[in-house]
């Protein structure tokens, strides 16, 4: 049986730090497990926090949909990692009408399921090993976004993750994500996206910061006011698949290449 929690009390209690403060780290092996027991609570935990980033990320799908003269009734909009549906809630309150997502986290999506807002809900692990391989069918080379809000803060993903939604998007299509950054170095995504842009692959346009988790009190494990970046990068190849392909392939010769010089 689900407890109550009040969220919306001006000092948390202890059953609301306790619950937040799940939010810590997790291994990897067990994301599955972890994401399905913060499900019932995680929307009212982060929005208590102060998580803009769902809104960021819809605010820049709309503007490039009006710059590009792209209809939002016939806009194809696919959400990585869209856990309870906050990034659709927010898509479809803005008239967007064709919105898929994917989550590991069968649980929330349950709970995205309840807002009514996607076309489609897929459970599925992402940055897998086969990770191109496993990308469904239905989900390739349609959508003309791919958004994810605090997905690529995950220290489990790697360039993996960016091909997978390159994979999904249409040529000429758009990502739009947030994630952390620092004003002192940077996450492991930014070589991945400048290693992307150096091949031609991708395009940016723009960005922007803001915070998040600033509207506690005080800290509550990860709950600490954090800079975050609104990106938007286009895809300009036309066969992702393709691409990442040969680029295994490539890679698979070099090593071979790197173990003959050493016989």
């Amino acid at each position: 049986m689900n407890s109550v929690l009040n969220f919306d009390q001006h000092n948390l209690d202890a059953d609301c730090v306790k619950e937040m403060e799940k939010h810590n780290k997790y291994e990897q092996k067990h994301a599955i497990q972890h994401f399905d027991s913060v499900a019932e609570h995680y929307e009212a935990a982060y929005l208590r926090a102060g998580y803009p980033d769902p809104k960021k990320v819809q605010e820049y799908v709309s503007n490039i949909a009006s710059k590009q003269v792209i209809p939002k009734h016939l806009a194809q909009i696919l959400d990585f990692g869209c856990g309870t549906g906050l990034v659709g809630k927010n898509l479809k309150e803005a008239g967007f009408q064709n919105i898929n997502g994917i989550d590991i986290s069968q649980k929330m999506l349950e709970k995205a399921e309840e807002k009514g807002c996607y076309s489609q809900l897929v459970n599925l692990q992402l940055n897998q090993e086969e990770h191109v391989d496993s990308v469904p069918f239905d989900q390739r080379g349609k959508h003309d976004f791919v958004t994810a809000a605090g997905l690529i803060n995950n220290n489990f993903m790697d360039l993996r993750i960016f091909e997978q939604m390159l994979i999904c998007l249409k040529p000429g299509g758009y990502l739009v994500f947030s994630a952390r950054f620092s004003y002192l170095g940077h996450y492991w995504y930014t070589d991945a996206l400048a290693e992307l842009e150096k091949a031609g692959r991708i395009k940016f346009i723009q960005d922007e910061s803001f915070f998040k988790y600033d509207q506690l009190n005080e800290c509550i494990g990860k709950f600490t006011k954090t800079p975050v970046k609104v990106y938007v990068y286009q895809k300009v190849e036309n066969d992702s698949v393709f691409a990442c392909k040969n680029k295994q392939k490539l890679s698979s010769m070099s090593a071979a290449t790197a173990d003959s010089d050493q016989m």
